[in-house]
């Protein structure tokens, strides 16, 4: 049975902490059968970074471009299957295991951050085990039957002299931070390559504050607003998703 590995994410952002897990992966199943899956969900304000910004990061920090896909839902075995069928690949010879962090399998009790309940690997409600079953390098079934779950090590790193064990944390503290502190996040991040992400975090990050901002301001006096007033609201507030969220997926992997 063939093996390919995959480390899925949103990644909002992706940094070097994400970077250490992949070169686990890589490590222990082999670079040329491991991959970045990226989502390609971007909204503002929780996710607002292209898939191509995000590949970008990755690019930076070491991940090979060839090794980047953006997929729908990082987790469904159909996406993986169709892309392995295109490049010749036997569906039915080929297992797949995913990285998931071990902040995401066991949670952070000190922070009161429950462990993902996709990974506690329930029976379905029919009682089948679910597509999720952990990795114990033993036989192993074809990824059209199940996907495997392997938890890899958490790199902690300062940011800017603080912990941050969160992405939401990361684009606060950059959001809030001056122009020194701007950099010393960004080089803590991607180290001497920080230059070549600035201009991703200057662009979506103050549109990611304002339109917070502009939200909280704005939905408490919907409670008393007119039908047509929450629409026009409704409306002003997709406008902006759509003007921020301008990137092309596949701009950054389709460079030459």
């Amino acid at each position: 049975m063939n093996v390919i590995a995959v480390y899925p994410g949103r990644f909002h952002p992706f940094h070097k902490g994400h970077a250490s897990s992949y070169s686990q992966l890589a490590n222990q199943f082999g670079s040329d059968n491991t991959y970045l899956a990226i989502s390609a969900k971007q909204e503002q304000p929780k996710s607002p970074f292209s898939a191509a910004d995000r590949a970008k990061m990755a690019m930076v920090l070491g991940v090979p471009k060839e090794k980047i896909k953006v997929v729908t839902n990082p987790y469904a075995a159909k996406e993986y299957m169709d892309m392995l069928q295109k490049n010749g690949g036997d569906t039915e010879n080929t297992a797949i295991v995913f990285g998931v962090s071990k902040k995401d399998m066991e949670g952070v009790p000190e922070l009161n951050i429950p462990p993902d309940p996709r990974f506690e690997f329930k029976p379905k409600k029919d009682g089948s085990p679910s597509y999720l079953q952990p990795y114990n390098n033993g036989e192993l079934k074809p990824m059209s039957q199940h996907g495997y779950v392997v938890s890899t090590d958490v790199e902690e790193f300062p940011i800017a002299g603080e912990t941050m064990r969160d992405a939401s944390a990361i684009r606060k503290a950059y959001s809030d931070a001056n122009e020194e502190k701007e950099v010393e996040i960004l080089q803590d991040l991607y180290g001497k390559n920080w230059k070549l992400i600035k201009p991703i975090f200057d662009t979506h990050l103050p549109l990611r504050e304002s339109l917070i901002r502009f939200i909280k301001r704005v939905t408490p006096l919907l409670r008393e607003a007119s039908p047509s007033q929450k629409l026009k609201y409704k409306k002003i507030v997709h406008e902006a998703y759509n003007k921020i969220n301008k990137t092309k997926v596949n701009d950054y992997l389709e460079e030459k």
